[in-house]
């Protein structure tokens, strides 16, 4: 008979709820496309992961917010690039 251990709901390396999945999404401003393509998975695992369905490997969910996290810093970048072309002239 093997014992399961609980994980406490902040500890790493845990299995992120739907909910945390779903809210991340949501929090990037991406559809569940957009997230899926961001991992390289495909749109019915991202929605499997959502339902709760399947549970998402702690590792993915943080390559996601790491992923979001870069994606956003390059947007910024890009609006600084054309604030600094529009001083210019």
């Amino acid at each position: 008979m093997s014992a399961r251990r609980k994980r406490s709901a902040d500890a790493p390396g845990r299995n992120p709820s739907p909910a945390e999945i779903r809210s991340a999404r949501e929090a990037a401003g991406l559809s569940q496309t957009a997230a899926a393509a961001l991992v390289y998975c495909t749109l019915s695992a991202w929605q499997r992961w959502e339902q709760g369905e399947r549970r998402m490997h702690p590792a993915i969910y943080n390559w996601f917010l790491i992923a979001v996290e870069r994606a956003s810093d390059k947007a910024f970048q890009e609006i600084g690039r054309g604030r600094a072309m529009a001083a210019r002239k």
